[in-house]
C-alpha cells in the first residue's frame, strides 16, 4: 500500500474547512444539533486552530 502525500498542513486545512462548515450548520439552520455536536466532540480532540480563530468553542 502506497503511503499518503498528505502534509500536515493539508490536514489542518481539511479540519479547519470542516470546522468552519460545522460552524455554518450549527448557525443556519437550527436542526439536528446531536449530530454537529457529534461531529463537533470529534474535533475537538485535533489540533487547536490557529491563535486568532474564529471557531466556536463549547464556552461561547
Amino acid at each position: 500500500m502506497a503511503k499518503s502525500k498528505e502534509t500536515k498542513a493539508d490536514d489542518n486545512r481539511r479540519t479547519s474547512n470542516l470546522r468552519s462548515a460545522v460552524f455554518d450548520y450549527r448557525h443556519r439552520s437550527g436542526a439536528d444539533r446531536e449530530f454537529v455536536d457529534v461531529v463537533w466532540s470529534g474535533l475537538r480532540h485535533q489540533d487547536a486552530p490557529p491563535e486568532g480563530h474564529d471557531y466556536p468553542t463549547r464556552d461561547r
